[in-house]
């Protein structure tokens, strides 16, 4: 197994002492303030200024579970532990990581979404519509973000993220285009 790997390659005099250099270079240049204070913020993943905290990686992983166990008959007894054996929650931790890096990038550039676009997305979403006017309805929106556990700021910062993202794909996508040869070729 990968754990025995790693003790047969500490156990090497060698290999151990160039792993603790390692660590002992690594603290040197990033610092070890944070390791011995045990202040290691309040995310369990950070990228710039935005961080995802424990309960959102767990709220993300168990998701993705959820949507596992839905699409497959044979997941459908997948437990938290096998999840983690097969590799999902590095997958999860990567994703959210790389959310965060285009989420930044799309800050930097200024391509995230505007108060008016969420605005606009939140008032056009049917789930938060009076039944009778088919218009908004606030109490209906904050009923509906109750009733799934949302906060509002919490779910207007996820769809904000979401809108962001959108425009970072339909961009990515726009600039891919086949050549015209291609294109040609295709069209006959």
């Amino acid at each position: 197994t990968a754990m025995e790997f790693f003790r047969s390659l500490v156990s090497n005099k060698i290999v151990g002492t160039l792993l603790l250099g390692l660590i002992i270079l690594g603290m040197a240049v990033w610092g070890t303030e944070n390791i011995f204070s045990g202040n290691f913020g309040s995310g369990v993943i950070s990228v710039g200024e935005r961080s995802i905290s424990q309960q959102e990686l767990d709220r993300e992983f168990e998701r993705t579970l959820r949507i596992l166990r839905q699409q497959d008959e044979s997941n459908r007894t997948l437990t938290r532990q096998q999840a983690v054996e097969f590799g999902l929650l590095d997958q999860e931790i990567s994703q959210q990581t790389t959310r965060l890096l285009l989420l930044g990038y799309a800050r930097e550039i200024g391509a995230d979404a505007s108060s008016q676009a969420l605005a606009d997305s939140i008032r056009a979403d049917e789930n938060f519509q009076n039944q009778v006017t088919g218009t908004f309805d606030l109490d209906t929106y904050r009923r509906v973000l109750t009733n799934n556990n949302f906060t509002q700021a919490g779910y207007e910062q996820g769809l904000k993220d979401n809108l962001t993202l959108g425009y970072i794909e339909d961009a990515v996508v726009s600039a891919v285009s086949a050549p015209s040869d291609l294109s040609r070729l295709q069209a006959i």
